[in-house]
């Protein structure tokens, strides 16, 4: 039996109830089914500055990414992977889709940096991240956005200073 097709889209706010109900199944921190995080919830979907997307299987969420940006005084953008998290069924290969999403819509934004900080729940694992060219350093994974091979790029400074990275 054929696997149904992984489909990517950009997240709506009628998401909030399948991406909530992902959330509980990954025994991820849920919010309270309140009009507070209904709002938030609207807001981050339809918010132009970062970017929401979900997964799709056979019609059925089975994962999203969140990701924002930031303008940097020195040097060019971050994007920030806030939030990645897949179902177990198929979860390398839906990881892998919106990492590479968010690779690519990083590129897209001219950012010259994206990284991942890993959350207490995990959402995406190491191995995936390094799949994707995410560079452990300190407590994040990044990656530069200017096109190369991450596996041919120098080494990126971690250090944080007074002005971001």
């Amino acid at each position: 039996m054929h696997a149904p097709d992984v489909a990517i889209r950009r997240g709506r706010r009628e998401d909030f109830t399948a991406v909530m109900a992902l959330l509980a199944r990954a025994g991820a921190p849920v919010p309270p089914p309140d009009r507070a995080a209904l709002r938030r919830f609207r807001r981050i979907a339809t918010d132009l500055g970062s970017d929401f997307y979900v997964a799709e299987v056979g019609g059925e969420l089975a994962g999203f990414v969140y990701i924002t940006y930031a303008r940097q005084l020195a040097g060019g953008a971050q994007a920030r992977i806030e939030s990645l998290l897949a179902a177990a069924e198929r979860r390398a290969e839906i990881e892998s889709r919106l990492l590479a999403l968010a690779a690519e819509r990083a590129r897209k934004r001219a950012c010259a940096r994206l990284c991942w900080v890993p959350s207490p729940t995990g959402a995406i694992s190491p191995a995936a991240a390094a799949a994707a060219g995410l560079r452990p350093g300190g407590t994040q994974y990044c990656r530069d956005c200017d096109g190369q091979d991450p596996s041919h790029a120098p080494p990126a400074s971690h250090g944080q200073g007074a002005g971001g990275f």
